[in-house]
């Protein structure tokens, strides 16, 4: 039998690793977000109605004011988009 390259053996083996590693990227996504809105003038608008089968359907609409990208300190790289 061949020998499996060490960089395999370093990947976890668990059955939640892509669950947990998405519930992360969906909680840094809010983190973000949140301090976006913090730091930033925004105006929102929210929109409720009622669909077939009688359930409610709710939409908000967020429009940020003049959001600095150079002020972001989240690391990803944007406050290079200006």
């Amino acid at each position: 039998m061949p020998k499996k390259p060490d960089n395999i053996m370093k990947i976890p083996a668990s059955n939640n690793t892509v669950s947990r590693r998405i519930d992360e990227m969906a909680n840094d996504i809010k983190h973000q977000l949140i301090n976006i809105l913090q730091r930033s003038e925004f105006s929102i608008q929210v929109n409720e109605s009622a669909i077939v089968g009688n359930q409610c359907l709710m939409m908000a609409y967020v429009r940020l004011r003049c959001y600095c990208w150079r002020d972001c300190g989240c690391g990803c790289g944007c406050g290079d988009m200006r």
